[in-house]
């Protein structure tokens, strides 16, 4: 079962606000696009359930997930109740991983009219607009009621 858009895009604002009030210095774990993440789903689900990992890079971020045990975000994502968006058709508050072009794995997030993610330093970013389907991405998943 699916969230309500009203309760998503409140969730999102409260992360957004959370993340934003971090900003400064990049602290990996505590401003950063995983960061967001955490936030998102906490404020979704009204409590901390996703898994708050300790790394200082991005490269670290992939390292310590698969160190957890987990064979790759797919599985990560259905582990912390989130389905795979297969269609490619996002929605608001629907969470993506992708490879940047130094190969390190970014999370993003579907805001209102952009997809958004944390960059540490300058807080909260919104980054493209988001289509009404994304081939390009390779993993876009969705909360689900417990």
């Amino acid at each position: 079962m699916n969230y309500e858009q009203d309760h998503i895009t409140q969730a999102l604002q409260r992360a957004t606000d959370t993340i934003n009030s971090r900003k400064g210095e990049t602290i990996y774990g505590y401003n950063c696009c995983w960061s967001l993440v955490v936030e998102y789903d906490t404020e979704l689900r009204g409590e901390r359930a996703i898994l708050e990992l300790q790394y200082n890079s991005p490269e670290e971020f992939q390292e310590a997930v698969l160190d957890t045990g987990f064979k790759d975000f797919s599985e990560l994502s259905a582990h912390y109740n989130y389905t795979e968006v297969k269609n490619k058709r996002p929605k608001i508050g629907d969470v993506a991983y992708m490879t940047l072009d130094n190969g390190c794995i970014s999370a993003l997030i579907v805001g209102k009219s952009r997809w958004i993610t944390s960059t540490g330093s300058k807080g909260v970013r919104h980054l493209h607009q988001w289509s009404f389907i994304e081939r390009h991405i390779p993993l876009i998943t969705r909360a689900q009621r417990s």
